[in-house]
């Protein structure tokens, strides 16, 4: 059996280095604006990681030119494995009783993160841990876990084969950094600016450089070796250099995001070298900044980290309501942040220290023979009282969320096409339909349906990986419906010809007036009269977007008949230029172009600047803003502000404003919209259209 503690130096610096790690991580995970880089907080315990394994290896070697290999692994299963268990039972029996929509999710994820391979399960099941949407799987986190616990199966037999054939710590180094450079370029390579980062996020070949590094400086800065008395001079440039070092990542934590193509094109590299440095100055002796850094809050807090970071996210994730357009909730965060404390602190004492110090069997012995102690204990008192915490305050909100979030029809079509009348000069009433875009299905007019029918499924409207879009069929126009939807699932795109409506504007008209007489209570007729009081001509007139745009179709096609609107699940401004293109092919691309895009992700200025240049001959151009509980909705919301200031043709619609303080507005995943959302979204865009 190992014995009970791993003898070697302890370095105060390093856990503050870890406190700063996870709190930044938290920050991030509360989905905050002001810390978008609170990701980078992975990449830290990765360096951190490296530097500590490869650190005890490489002390094992010089010791005794061997590693104790099943010590090794067994200290690694008491450390990390207990605590996950523990948070893995609770979260799957929360979910048992009280969150049903998550089982489908966990019933993979669960045995995925058991053996260790979750970040290659959600890269291989198209899981993006960006752009999801409903409910998030509160184990999403432990793909970093698994990249770390791959890492320790294979390194020590890498280590081992580096330390026998370089024994000269600097040709050893080497070698390491450069299998961290060939990962780094991996990751560069793969990556393509404007989709999903997740691949290269969640991959091990791609993120392998930061344990790689930190693993190099191991190599090159042992902690037993370093001394604690320096010269001044030598003591000034260490804490120079770490001082620096740490305000350039806490700088980077408030200024970067995921979406930023220069981390995956070298910034992480950057990073995690940054990090190297700072750690080998918090790792030595003589380092004030290490006295600093390892303050008697942020190393007690530092200790506790693994349990924090495990537990902070699935108490986040199943305490945050998915539909909420107002502000953050900071006295929810208040309340997440001293849950996740409360269960990192009874994880620590109750569970992490026992069986690290006594192994797993003697914990067990000792547990069950003071199981009587604990019914008079303070501390089972504390603890009951932190758990029960958490389940109110997660009941509470899981309340509201499902008693306050609008129901949806299961049913949505993957794509809709509605065809105006043509943008040419010539009234092409009988193009065929093989000149046009391939979402088309069939042809129907707008028919009064009711609000039921126009209701958005619970779709994700990012997850384009998850959900394929169909391959459509297509059908000659006709005055009467030639399709409806089935009772099955739809698996085609929807298709109406808003232009060739027989009804009258005159009945369009009385229609609109009846809605708005219905719906005076309502925030969608009371913000927004002034359009429903008159038809807007939708003729020459195009709507791009994705699955917000399906949302709203019916709706936009009654206050301005006429229009063309092209709307797609999953559709990403990377995917708009070509589809562009094959609208003015087919002759349906008008003079004025709405653009609704960015639900599904961020997007830079250079990518809509080429929509821009592709919409040159265009005279009037709408762009719609978006409202989406993710990161990158500010991102997106910046993005077409700054551009829109700068050219004349755009009109910026204000979508996000509009529906501030306006649940009822959207579906249980905060972003589709409901008919009442859709009204409005559908008044706003008109009123652009027609300058008011």
């Amino acid at each position: 059996m190992p014995k009970p503690l791993q003898q070697h130096r302890y370095m105060p610096g390093l856990d503050g280095l870890r406190a700063f790690a996870v709190l930044a991580v938290i920050i991030y995970h509360l989905n905050t604006d002001w810390a978008p880089g609170g990701l980078l907080g992975v990449g830290i315990f990765f360096v951190l990681s490296g530097y500590l394994i490869t650190d005890i290896l490489a002390g094992q070697w010089e010791r005794h030119h061997r590693f104790a290999m099943k010590d090794f692994w067994i200290r690694r299963a008491r450390r990390l494995l207990p605590a996950m268990f523990a948070m893995i039972a609770v979260v799957a029996i929360w979910c048992l009783i009280g969150d049903h929509s998550r089982l489908s999710a966990l019933a993979g994820d669960i045995p995925a993160a058991l053996l260790y391979i979750s970040n290659w399960w959600f890269i291989f099941h198209k899981v993006s841990y960006f752009e999801s949407f409903g409910p998030a799987s509160p184990l999403g986190h432990l793909w970093s876990l698994a990249v770390e616990e791959q890492f320790y199966l294979l390194w020590p037999f890498l280590l081992l084969l580096g330390l026998k054939f370089l024994p000269k710590r600097g040709n050893l180094a080497g070698w390491i950094l450069s299998l961290s450079i060939i990962s780094a370029l991996l990751m560069a390579v793969i990556y393509v600016p404007g989709e999903d980062p997740s691949r290269v996020y969640y991959g091990t070949d791609t993120r392998i450089f930061a344990l790689l590094i930190g693993a190099a400086l191991a190599i090159v800065w042992p902690s037993m070796k370093l001394k604690t008395n320096v010269s001044a001079p030598a003591q000034h440039v260490l804490d120079a250099a770490g001082t620096i070092s740490l305000l350039v990542l806490i700088w980077l934590v408030w200024h970067t995001n995921e979406y930023q193509p220069f981390l995956y094109r070298g910034g992480m590299l950057l990073i995690a070298i940054i990090t190297a440095i700072l750690i080998a100055v918090l790792a030595h002796p003589a380092s004030r900044l290490a006295v600093i850094v390892g303050s008697k809050p942020l190393r007690w807090l530092g200790r506790r980290s693994y349990g924090l970071y495990l537990w902070h996210f699935p108490v986040i994730t199943l305490s945050t309501p998915q539909v909420s357009t107002e502000e953050p909730s900071i006295l929810r965060a208040v309340i997440q942040v001293a849950v996740s404390l409360a269960l990192a602190e009874l994880s620590w004492r109750y569970v992490e220290e026992p069986v690290r110090r006594n192994g797993f069997r003697q914990t067990l012995n000792r547990t069950y023979a003071q199981r009587s102690q604990w019914r008079n204990s303070r501390s089972w008192i504390y603890g009951g009282g932190a758990a029960m915490l958490f389940v109110v305050s997660a009941l509470v909100l899981g309340h509201v969320v499902s008693s306050s979030a609008p129901k949806v029809d299961p049913q949505q079509p993957q794509s809709v096409f509605i065809v105006g009348k043509p943008a040419s000069t010539e009234d092409k009433s009988d193009s065929k339909t093989d000149k046009m875009p391939k979402e088309v299905a069939s042809t129907v007019k707008p028919k009064d349906e009711t609000d039921a029918k126009d209701s958005t499924a619970e779709q994700p409207a990012g997850d384009k990986e998850k959900t394929d879009t169909p391959d459509s069929t297509t059908a000659d126009s006709t005055d009467e419906p030639t399709s409806k939807p089935s009772s099955g699932r739809t698996t085609g795109s929807s298709s109406l010809n808003s232009g060739s409506t027989k009804e009258s504007a005159s009945n369009q008209q009385s229609k609109l007036t009846s809605a708005a007489d219905q719906n005076a209570s309502d925030p969608a007729a009371a913000t927004n009269k002034k359009v429903l009081d008159k038809i807007v001509s939708g003729d020459g007139v195009t709507a791009i977007g994705d699955s917000v745009m399906l949302d709203v179709a019916r709706h936009l096609s009654e206050v301005m008949p006429g229009i063309t609107i092209d709307g797609r699940v999953g559709r990403q401004m990377t995917e708009a230029p070509a589809e562009i293109q094959q609208l003015r092919r087919s002759g349906h691309l008008g003079s004025k172009v709405i653009i609704e895009l960015g639900t599904n992700g961020s997007f830079t200025r250079e990518q809509l600047e080429g929509l821009l240049d592709e919409l040159g001959d265009v005279k009037k151009i709408i762009l719609v803003n978006t409202r989406v509980p993710r990161p990158w909705e500010t991102l997106v919301n910046d993005t077409i502000n700054a551009v829109a200031a700068e050219d004349p043709r755009i009109t910026v619609v204000d979508w996000y404003s509009a529906s501030k303080g306006q649940d009822s507005f959207f579906a249980t995943d905060g972003v589709h919209v409901n008919p009442s959302g859709a009204k409005v979204f559908a008044t706003l865009v008109a009123n652009a259209i027609a300058g008011k």
